[in-house]
């Protein structure tokens, strides 16, 4: 099983390909290949970025390997400024393998969400802006400027609200790499 993606436009296409007991990565522009052996995989871990204003949802698989630096694997690749091709068919098949081949390696962590440092610092930044917003939106209201009032309270709301949703998605947990949550699939 093969899987093409390019993160960003700096960077070269790769062709990710699942092996007997090996992730072989190929840089299609310089047709480097780098094996990564199932056994220095330490760590899974699978996220679905909530979808906001004009940005559809993502879902991100990063693979940390021992003594190297993590790999990164997305259902929408770059094509170019702004435009990204859809792969999430082929994304959920490749990392569906990918999670049943190494479920068979007992020291693989299978974890999902973010660390509980960025959910604090997500929190950290909601409730600071909430206070702002509430602080104007009061400071307003006593001016008798109402609706620049209102509309300070909605953004706290709003805040608020994105907070929620964030916060929701990138709890961290584990999960069972024989039945992927299907909130962590496309």
């Amino acid at each position: 099983m093969k899987y093409i993606y390019r993160k960003a436009l700096w960077t070269t296409k790769k062709e990710f390909l699942l092996t007997e007991n090996a992730l072989q990565i190929t840089n299609l522009k310089t047709n480097r290949v780098e094996t990564v052996p199932f056994d220095e995989i330490q760590k899974v871990n699978l996220m679905r970025i909530p979808a906001a204003k004009g940005v559809p949802v993502q879902y991100i698989c990063t693979i940390s390997v021992k003594g190297k630096k993590k790999i990164e694997l997305a259902n929408r690749s770059i094509k170019g400024f702004a435009d990204f091709i859809d792969k999430s068919d082929e994304y959920r098949e490749f990392v569906s393998e990918l999670n049943q081949k190494l479920c068979v390696y007992t020291e693989v962590q299978f974890q999902k969400g973010k660390s509980r440092a960025y959910q604090y610092a997500v929190w950290g930044f909601a409730i600071l802006a909430l206070f702002a917003f509430v602080g104007l939106a009061t400071a307003l209201f006593q001016e008798g400027k109402i609706g620049e009032g209102i509309m300070m309270g909605l953004a706290a709301l709003l805040v608020l609200y994105y907070a929620v949703k964030f916060s929701k998605a990138y709890k961290p947990d584990v999960y069972n790499p024989k039945e992927i949550d299907k909130n962590l699939l496309p």
